[in-house]
């Protein structure tokens, strides 16, 4: 492979890097922070690692929107009458 796209969950190990046989030349972090990586391996293989901190702020906000109309909406105690069959 010659790039690596993960999130936070994801541990890019020496052995990961490794696993790229000298092909893998960046790994793309989606999202902030770069401490899920090891950073000293990807040096030594030359291999960029890169982060999005921005990437996702409009989706968080879209979110936040969402929980607050749902809250202005009562959707929550509707989806439980409607479950209790109400």
């Amino acid at each position: 492979f010659d790039a690596l796209i993960v999130r936070s969950g994801t541990k890019v190990t020496r052995e990961v890097l490794e696993a790229g046989r000298g092909r893998l030349r960046v790994v793309g972090r989606a999202g902030v922070g770069i401490d899920n990586v090891d950073l000293q391996a990807a040096t030594e293989a030359g291999c960029l690692v890169v982060n999005a901190p921005t990437a996702n702020t409009v989706a968080a906000a879209e979110h936040g929107i969402a929980l607050l109309a749902c809250m202005a909406r009562n959707v929550s105690q509707a989806d439980a009458a409607l479950k209790a069959g109400e």
